[in-house]
Parts: C-alpha cells; sequence; structure tokens
C-alpha cells in the first residue's frame, strides 16, 4: 500500500513535466553583459599592438601580392604599417621579394600608389630591397639600438664585440 502511495505522486509529478514539456528556456543575458562592440578595449589594445608590430616590421613579403598588385593582406599591413609609425616620422617599408622578378618594381609602384590613398606625402617614404634588418639581430644588437649606438647600417657600434664582428661571445647565464 505505501508504495502505491508514493507511486501516486510520483506519476503525476512525471505526468507534469511530460504535459508542460520543458518549453524554450529564456534568453541569455550574455549580449546585454558583454555587448558585441568594435570599440572594447582588448579589441582597441590588440589593434594597437598590431599596428606598433608592423610599423616596427616594416616588410612585405610575397603573399602580400597578388601578381603585381598589393591584396587585402598587404593594403592591411600597409595601413596598420602607416597607423602605427608617428606622423612625423618615415615610413619605412622593406619589400622582401625577389629582386630579379621581372615585377617587383611594379610592387614597389602598388606599394607607393596604395600609401598616397592613404594620404601619406611621397617624401615619407623610404622603400628598401629585401627583408627588415632589425628584425633578425641578437638582443645585443637591440640593446644597442635602445642606447643610439648602431650606426646608419643598423650595425652595432658600441659595446662588446659588436653585430660586425669581433669582441666577446655572450656566455651562458653572462651579460649580453
Amino acid at each position: 500500500m505505501t508504495s502505491k502511495l508514493t507511486k501516486i505522486p510520483l506519476m503525476i509529478g512525471t505526468a507534469t513535466v511530460l504535459i508542460a514539456g520543458c518549453g524554450k528556456l529564456p534568453e541569455s543575458n550574455d549580449k546585454a553583459f558583454f555587448p558585441e562592440r568594435d570599440d572594447r578595449h582588448a579589441l582597441l589594445m590588440a589593434e594597437r599592438q598590431a599596428e606598433i608590430g608592423a610599423a616596427k616590421d616594416g616588410t612585405l613579403y610575397a603573399f602580400h601580392f597578388d601578381g603585381d598588385e598589393l591584396n587585402s593582406l598587404g593594403r592591411q599591413k600597409l595601413g596598420r604599417i602607416d597607423r602605427g609609425t608617428s606622423p612625423a616620422a618615415d615610413l619605412t617599408i622593406y619589400v622582401d621579394i625577389d629582386i630579379d622578378d621581372d615585377a617587383t618594381d611594379a610592387r614597389k609602384a602598388s606599394v607607393a600608389a596604395y600609401l598616397d590613398t592613404l594620404g601619406v606625402p611621397v617624401d615619407r617614404i623610404a622603400m628598401n630591397d629585401g627583408p627588415n634588418p632589425r628584425t633578425h639581430s641578437v638582443a645585443k644588437t637591440l640593446k644597442a639600438e635602445a642606447a643610439g649606438d648602431l650606426g646608419p647600417a643598423g650595425n652595432d657600434t658600441g659595446g662588446i664585440g659588436g653585430a660586425t664582428g669581433g669582441g666577446e661571445t655572450p656566455q651562458k647565464g653572462g651579460p649580453l
């Protein structure tokens, strides 16, 4: 008899759930709490870091071009280089593609034309062949650069044995 009395409320509860169903769950308030906006601080910070990084690197590769024209990736990088460079400083662009390629001059012209559409004056543009030598350096050279001891070609002119050779080799755990 006790088992019938416990089964009846259980059956009534199950029937109620089945009849009512789960229904539609209420919408989450995530959108109100985390609105989709492009001006969130994390996105702004990440974009600013990308701009500064692009300006420090300043190198365009073959994959930034479709034929002899800049593609969308190349335009995006040039835009970031422009925004990451101080308005008073020159825009130094390195075009690291095969110099013997027939499209090299056309690609450089495409870069100059796009920078013109961004409003960058021609006298602010310095275009070089090959990779940026400052992106392939050791910490010691970067330290010399920060101290202002780099010569015009980016060679370490001060400190112990510069990037041009000579001097001591830093030992593990020793000073740079």
